[in-house]
């Protein structure tokens, strides 16, 4: 996920700055004496400094979002804060501000992280991550520069807050089938009954032996993910797996 996190920086320093490829390199590596040792040409680089949750922004109740076309409802995402530090390499210092400036003026005009910018699957997780330049929370830069024994340089530092689903882009289930079940009276061939079942499968192994529901009645989750449940074609099945937690299963579109 950082990865494209990263990507989703570069393409926004990209286009809104803007930086031409040709001419303005973008390195993630750690701007140690080694690296900048190897700089041949302007470059921004955009360090990983911190990653950790942001226990401010925890939230309760329930919340309503789609994944993978099902409608779930679940406790709000976890949010994440990462840290990059962003700095300026040139073969001189005037052009080393100038384009520090340039990377500070786009970063306090954009208050978040947008496609086309943000990249899949981070673009389908909403809220979409927000960005400002961050107070040094009491560290100088000079502690940054030590920590990853690099020359010291004026520097821009990013904090990014971002929800994340941990179960994004996982299969939950397949669309419900509707299963015919007929009952005949052996002492009475003449009478019979005829009820429908919803079956299908759910992906999830943790959905073994949880309730499913429609609103004609209620079964369980079978060994192998297995489910069948009263229910008409067009029902939706409700998936409970707990915590709040449920997965809407949406019949296939006629």
């Amino acid at each position: 996920m950082l990865q494209i996190l990263d990507e989703s920086i570069e393409a926004f320093l990209r286009a809104r700055v803007p930086l031409d490829p040709t001419e303005v390199a973008v390195a993630f590596e750690a701007p140690d004496r080694q690296w900048a040792a190897g700089v041949s040409q302007p470059t921004v680089n955009v360090f990983l400094w911190d990653v950790h949750r942001d226990v401010e922004a925890n939230r309760s109740g329930v919340e309503t979002a789609e994944r993978n076309g099902q409608t779930i409802r679940r406790r709000p995402l976890p949010r994440m804060q990462v840290r990059y530090i962003l700095s300026a390499w040139t073969s001189s210092h005037r052009d080393e501000h100038q384009l520090l400036g340039e990377l500070m003026l786009a970063l306090l005009a954009a208050p978040t992280l947008e496609p086309p910018f943000l990249k899949t699957p981070l673009d389908q997780v909403l809220p979409y991550p927000t960005m400002k330049l961050a107070p040094t929370g009491g560290r100088t830069s000079g502690d940054f520069w030590k920590a990853v024994d690099g020359q010291l340089k004026p520097m821009l530092e990013l904090l990014i807050t971002l929800p994340v689903d941990p179960g994004f882009g996982a299969t939950l289930a397949e669309p419900p089938a509707v299963v015919e079940v007929t009952t005949t009276d052996n002492r009475r061939p003449q009478r019979t009954s005829m009820r429908n079942r919803i079956g299908g499968m759910i992906e999830d192994p943790s959905a073994v032996g949880r309730v499913v529901r429609t609103r004609r009645g209620v079964g369980r989750v079978e060994e192998g993910g297995r489910y069948l449940v009263p229910g008409e074609p067009g029902d939706e099945v409700v998936l409970e797996l707990g915590d709040d937690q449920v997965v809407v299963i949406k019949p296939e579109d006629e």
